[in-house]
């Protein structure tokens, strides 16, 4: 996936497409992920995490429930694992590792308040460790609270293992998304001393795209790429690559093709109606934008975000091209 050329694109929307943290995201089987979505955090039994936990042995239902649950997450299949999630619960409603699968599903799904609803209950109740840092952290990701993670993941952490590398890459993004590009760049290079990482080649191909040099972000993108062609983030960062070259004929297509690989991610859906806009294909991008402001949704925060996304493609359309009289039909 190796591209050549660039151009500028509008200082504004280069710096948006760089910091954007990839955290926007969610459900589709068997493809590369976030560090959060492709780990498996195998469950312990549900005997002995019952005991870690103080708690009475799970009935041997709960635990069936969870392990199918468990299978239909590593899937893809969120409605079933929910299902087998909400089984469980109803048998023992104090039931942690149910709790944070819960937690892990919503996440994946998009439904960022439901996911913080039960990752907090499934801290509560005594779920703990690094894999629920980790979960944690992209939960704070998605929210913005980039501040949080920074104070909850300490710069002095041991990094021994894949998940601890995964976890101090949460980290690095949330320095990016603060803007503190020095102090991403060095966590990111830590964590490649380690070895090649996914999630920190492209933490420093988003600085250098802020930064204004597209030739280094393109080496750490096809760097990436190696690792994991199909990751949603990975995608939407090259695409927004080729937005800022201008491209927008292949950005158009690579936006598209992260929408597929995570329905949930809006800045995809935003970047696809920007680049047909500005090829001029005002009929697509209207239906584009009548299918997303039509399509029901359950969040109220989420509704908000989609008109504010629709509203930013129409005014960066036309500040680009000055069409704003070509453009009222759409209104």
């Amino acid at each position: 996936m190796r591209h050549s050329g660039h151009a500028a694109a509008p200082r504004e929307v280069a710096a948006a497409a760089a910091v954007e943290t990839a955290a926007c995201s969610s459900p589709r089987p068997a493809s590369p992920r976030p560090p959060w979505r492709r780990r498996a955090f195998p469950l312990l039994p549900a005997l002995l995490l019952a005991l870690s936990l103080g708690l009475a042995p799970l009935p041997a239902a709960a635990a069936s429930f969870l392990e199918r649950a468990q299978q239909y997450f590593e899937e893809g299949d969120l409605r079933s694992a929910a299902v087998e999630l909400k089984n469980a619960l109803q048998r023992n409603p104090n039931n942690a590792a149910a709790r944070f699968l819960l937690g892990r599903v919503h996440l994946r799904s998009g439904n960022i308040a439901a996911a913080e609803k039960e990752l907090l209950r499934a801290r509560d109740l005594g779920y703990q460790g690094e894999d629920f840092e980790l979960t944690f952290s992209y939960l704070r990701l998605r929210q913005g609270r980039f501040q949080d993670v920074v104070t909850g993941v300490s710069e002095a952490i041991e990094i021994e293992n894949s998940l601890q590398r995964d976890l101090f890459a949460a980290r690095g993004e949330a320095l990016l998304g603060l803007r503190q590009f020095d102090e991403a760049s060095a966590i990111f290079d830590r964590i490649l001393t380690g070895g090649p990482h996914a999630y920190a080649l492209l933490g420093k191909a988003r600085i250098a795209m802020a930064l204004g040099d597209p030739e280094t972000a393109r080496g750490y993108l096809d760097r990436a790429a190696e690792l994991e062609p199909d990751s949603p983030d990975l995608v939407a960062v090259d695409a927004a690559w080729l937005f800022q070259a201008r491209r927008f004929e292949e950005a158009k297509t690579r936006f598209a093709r992260a929408a597929e690989l995570d329905p949930s991610r809006l800045p995809a859906y935003l970047g696809q109606i920007q680049s047909q806009l500005a090829l001029g294909e005002l009929e697509a991008a209207d239906g584009l934008i009548r299918r997303l402001t039509a399509a029901p949704r359950r969040h109220t925060q989420r509704s908000v975000l989609w008109g504010e996304a629709v509203q930013h493609a129409v005014v960066f359309y036309l500040q680009l091209h000055d069409l704003s009289g070509q453009f009222e039909r759409l209104a």
